[in-house]
């Protein structure tokens, strides 16, 4: 949003303060073979999950995601809230609207049945159902250069 790349659609109607914080990294080393090889590197990326936990964000919880779908546009880029611990997108993809102007999540999915992009059935609404620890989305809009 500051390099004027993307907008985040942080007024949408419905939308609240993301209060979920990123910490799963350098709290768990050992789940990366990188870090855990080079634990000197901890430290920063501790750096890291402490700047974006300063940042102030929202996200349009599952119950508002309905009432958002008009105003979101083919080519917005949808992070898809978790609230496991430690993360705080658990999934990114795409908004495509189909010609009868239904809002469909377009991913790269690592499901093993898929892995590949796909185009979920609409709405967005009820397709980011996959897991309970999903709470809702954020939404970018690409600009022009």
């Amino acid at each position: 949003d500051k390099k004027r790349v993307v907008k985040l659609l942080s007024d949408l109607p419905g939308s609240q303060v993301f209060e979920q914080k990123v910490g799963y990294m350098s709290a768990h080393p050992d789940k990366y073979r990188p870090l855990s090889t080079h634990t000197e590197l901890v430290p920063s990326l501790k750096q890291q999950e402490d700047l974006i936990n300063s940042r102030s964000l929202k996200y349009v919880p599952m119950s508002k995601l309905a009432d958002v779908e008009p105003l979101l546009q083919t080519g917005d880029i949808v992070g898809v809230a978790t609230s496991a611990t430690g993360f705080d997108i658990a999934h990114t993809g795409l908004i495509f609207k189909d010609t009868e102007g239904v809002a469909h999540f377009m991913d790269a999915s690592s499901a093993k049945a898929k892995m590949q992009v796909t185009i979920e059935p609409g709405p967005i609404s009820k397709s980011l159902t996959w897991s309970k620890s999903l709470i809702g989305a954020m939404f970018a809009r690409p600009l022009e250069p």
